[in-house]
Formats: C-alpha cells, structure tokens, sequence
C-alpha cells in the first residue's frame, strides 16, 4: 500500500515540476519587449535603453 502511495507523490511531484517549467518557458517570451525611444527600434529583455532624443515608449 505505501509504494501507491508514493508512486501518486512521484508523479504529482513530476507533473508540478513540468509544469512549473512549461510557465517559465512562457514567461521568457513575455519578457521580449519592444522598446522604442526616437526613431530607433530595440528588442531588448527587461531593460530600459535611452539610445537618443525623443518620447520614451517602454511598454
């Protein structure tokens, strides 16, 4: 009975596990933001670059 018990742990521990990195994955997509300051065009990850005069957009 106590093997049952922790083969259904195991495999919840397991399921968790890839889950959690399926989100982080996602995430990592998210954090590609488009930062546009001036005429200039920057793909940039989670940062703020100031690259010349002009309205700063950081979304």
């Amino acid at each position: 009975m106590e093997t049952y018990v922790y083969a259904i742990i195991g495999l919840l521990v397991l399921i968790i596990a890839f889950l959690l990195l399926r989100s982080k994955k996602q995430t990592n997509f998210e954090k590609l933001k488009t930062v546009k300051s001036g005429r200039d065009t920057i793909n940039a990850i989670n940062s703020n670059v100031n690259t010349g005069s002009g309205d700063q957009d950081n979304n």
